[in-house]
């Protein structure tokens, strides 16, 4: 039976209280799927921003980084610097 048919006969009967657990737990449960509902909205929102933030923008291009062979010393740059602490 429906929530609506029960408050429906509850309303009509006052004193027939033998579909009040059932209407109980319904509304119990629509309460549970609406807890959960609205999560998983919140996470979905979440990706979504996330997704969003990956699409580049025009005129916003970020500047490229030094690649990991630039930000290395050269062998002579790191003979130098070993050479240069070992006299301090």
């Amino acid at each position: 039976m429906k929530l609506s048919e029960i408050l429906r006969k509850l309303k009509e009967n006052p004193d027939d209280l033998s579909a009040l657990g059932e209407a109980i737990a319904q509304a119990e449960n629509l309460e549970e799927q609406t807890t959960t509902q609205t999560d998983q909205i919140g996470k979905l929102q979440e990706n979504y921003r996330k997704a969003i933030q990956m699409i580049p923008v025009p005129g916003e291009e970020p500047k490229e980084e030094e690649s990991e062979e630039e930000k290395m010393p050269t062998i002579e740059e790191a003979a130098a610097k070993i050479a240069e602490d070992l006299q301090n």
